[in-house]
């Protein structure tokens, strides 16, 4: 509260309840995350998601066919905004993306 005024709290991509003059505290009530979402023309992936909701980038795994996912995920090239165009390899075993928000 500044001089019994309330304070309106943004950002995050959060909904935030200001409990300031109750209790004294700021909770997050809702999080909206981005959606990835993909589509394929012939050799290329496209992924996209929206970029209004914070800061997020892609990341890529690369392993062999029997490992699945593991911790040595990567930033994609040019994967801080998007679309993002990924050529089809056929070279790669799996290969696993996720979109992430940096700290």
């Amino acid at each position: 509260m500044d001089n019994g005024a309330a304070v309106t709290v943004t950002g995050a991509g959060a909904t935030w309840s200001d409990n300031l003059a109750g209790d004294g505290s700021i909770t997050v009530t809702a999080v909206t995350r981005p959606k990835l979402s993909f589509t394929q023309t012939g050799h290329t992936l496209q992924f996209s998601w929206n970029n209004s909701l914070g800061n997020y980038k892609l990341q890529a795994q690369t392993n062999s066919p029997n490992r699945g996912l593991s911790t040595n995920w990567s930033d994609f090239p040019g994967g801080g905004s998007s679309p993002v165009a990924i050529p089809i390899d056929a070279t790669k075993a799996t290969v696993f993306f996720r979109l992430v928000s940096p700290p």
